[in-house]
């Protein structure tokens, strides 16, 4: 069996394949001190934000994760992004990030942004 993904749609009867970019934003439930945050306005901030970019959001439920051995819950908030678009108003994002970091007091966080195919 081939272990190329450049035909899985085909695998699966697809008309077409999708390349879209993911884009998200991690929002751990402490500070850089370990204090225990309430983050449910940034995760609805977060989700309204990159549905005005890509237009939509999800948000995962929050996964255990641990950084500096300190355990944290941390929400992923994600959306398919257009390029072009979210490349335009990358200072939306910039903005939220910052107001986030400050106001939270955090130092650091994560981000990613990947490239998905999908049928």
């Amino acid at each position: 069996m081939p272990t190329d993904y450049d035909d899985l749609g085909e695998r699966f009867g697809a008309s077409r394949i999708a390349v879209q970019e993911r884009f998200a934003i991690y929002i751990p439930d402490r500070d850089k001190n370990g204090n225990v945050l309430d983050v449910t306005i940034w995760i609805r901030r977060a989700m309204q934000l990159l549905d005005g970019i890509g237009g939509g959001a999800t948000a995962m439920p929050a996964a255990l994760g641990i950084l500096r051995g300190q355990e944290e819950n941390t929400v992923i908030v994600y959306s398919f992004i257009d390029q072009d678009r979210f490349f335009g108003q990358v200072f939306r994002v910039r903005a939220f990030l910052h107001e986030f970091g400050r106001t939270m007091n955090k130092e650091k966080f994560c981000l990613s942004l990947a490239r998905q195919h999908s049928g």
